[in-house]
């Protein structure tokens, strides 16, 4: 029996509806089956979400009434009924309640709740919110889209919130899809992609969040508060999220106090390729991912005491790109490989290179590393294939509030450093 975890979407009465009853940790269905009903159902839904059908597996049972979210065998799961499925197949464009269901499902994926497992109402809300935002998307009015939850319990139970807060948390998520309506990029109908972010005085345990389908967007070490506070607090933050990007299966994290050139090799011997190499706290990070096809990919690395201006020149000519770049312990770290063909451009300066940001940013290019020395910043940016939509901001604390405001307007953190006493964040839509 294989081991997962499932979170329910709407645990108490329903009108018209049974109730809904699920527990985490439980063990993955064995009575599910593939159905073509059930990839039509996630189909229809899943061009608004902004992932990829193919990081999340629908199957059929008999063994909920509605719909399901979990983890199984490490691959994201929506177990659901099929007669359930098939009603709403045959109405699509009206039926907003069983919509609304699924879409709350994908969203415990596309926040990782499934993954973290247990029961949390901050996590209902954010899927509702979901819902909420993702009907708006597909065309739903606000009274379709809170339809289905206007018909829930008044009181909160231990898993799941009270009515009212609900009905709040799909409102705001239609109102602030309907708000960013107007800037969203043309030809894109998927709504934010949510990220989690993980934090803690000692490296985050990642293994169980590295399943297919999440990857590792930023990591780094900082104050958690102004670095005069008397606490002087410092943490470990990863940033993570889905990825629709189907050309690499997983990813893995390794730490070491010494330069890792010999992890390095190892990995490559493996078939693993080298996403981001960082001085933090003292270590080594090293965030690696597994390309489905890891023969068509050529990388090299290198270390310089001096920044590698001669080298970067050099893998340019060699059709390599910059896909990371940073500083420690008096060690230039580069990375270049040819996963990406666009043009890239770098900036030295002393003091943050804001007017060269926006020029790139108006020549079409974003952000892709950032780097301090404690004397010079070094910015990379690269040219977007679309339109760029990037923000940037800094901080003498860590700004969680910042990121989830723009987080819901559709960006993600990709980029996350702390350096003399102030947090920088990139944050791409």
């Amino acid at each position: 029996m294989n081991a997962r975890n499932f979170r329910t979407l709407l645990c108490g009465g329903i009108v018209g509806m049974a109730v809904v009853s699920g527990t985490a940790h439980a063990e993955c269905r064995d009575d599910a089956y593939h159905s073509r009903v059930a990839i039509a159902a996630l189909n229809k839904i899943i061009p608004y979400t902004g992932l990829s059908a193919t990081t999340i597996r629908v199957m059929a049972t008999y063994e909920t009434d509605n719909a399901e979210a979990g983890i199984c065998d490490n691959i994201r799961h929506i177990y659901v009924n099929e007669s359930f499925m098939s009603s709403f197949l045959d109405n699509w464009s009206n039926d907003w309640e069983s919509l609304s269901i699924l879409a709350h499902e994908i969203g415990h994926h596309a926040s990782g709740h499934a993954i973290s497992g247990g029961y949390s109402h901050k996590h209902e809300l954010e899927a509702d919110r979901y819902s909420g935002h993702l009907l708006f998307r597909m065309g739903a009015t606000l009274s379709q889209a809170v339809s289905l939850f206007e018909k829930l319990p008044l009181e909160p139970s231990r898993t799941h919130p009270g009515r009212a807060d609900r009905l709040a948390a799909v409102r705001s998520g239609w109102n602030t899809a309907k708000g960013n309506s107007l800037q969203q990029r043309p030809g894109s109908p998927s709504p934010a992609v949510s990220q989690r972010i993980l934090s803690g005085e000692v490296f985050p345990e990642l293994k169980q969040y590295l399943v297919r389908g999440q990857r590792i967007d930023a990591v780094a070490y900082g104050s958690v508060e102004d670095p005069d506070s008397p606490r002087g607090l410092f943490k470990w933050y990863v940033a993570m999220g889905p990825s629709s990007d189907t050309s690499w299966s997983w990813q893995q994290c390794h730490i070491s106090e010494a330069f890792p050139s010999e992890d390095i090799e190892e990995a490559w011997d493996e078939g693993l390729l080298l996403d981001e190499l960082l001085y933090l706290n003292d270590r080594w990070v090293m965030v690696m991912t597994r390309p489905v096809v890891p023969e068509q990919v050529r990388q090299r690395y290198l270390t310089r005491s001096i920044f590698p201006e001669d080298e970067i020149e050099q893998g340019w000519n060699d059709d390599l790109r910059i896909s990371s770049l940073s500083y420690g312990s008096g060690i230039w770290a580069l990375v270049m490989d040819d996963r990406e063909p666009y043009a890239q451009r770098w900036r030295r300066s002393n003091s943050f290179p804001e007017d060269d940001i926006r020029l790139g940013w108006d020549d079409g290019y974003e952000i892709t590393n950032i780097s301090w020395t404690g004397d010079e910043w070094v910015v990379v940016m690269t040219e977007s294939p679309e339109e760029p939509y990037q923000e940037y901001f800094r901080r003498k604390y860590f700004p969680e509030e910042k990121i989830d405001e723009l987080a819901f307007a559709g960006y993600r953190v990709t980029d996350l450093s702390y350096r003399d006493g102030w947090w920088f964040v990139v944050m791409t839509k």
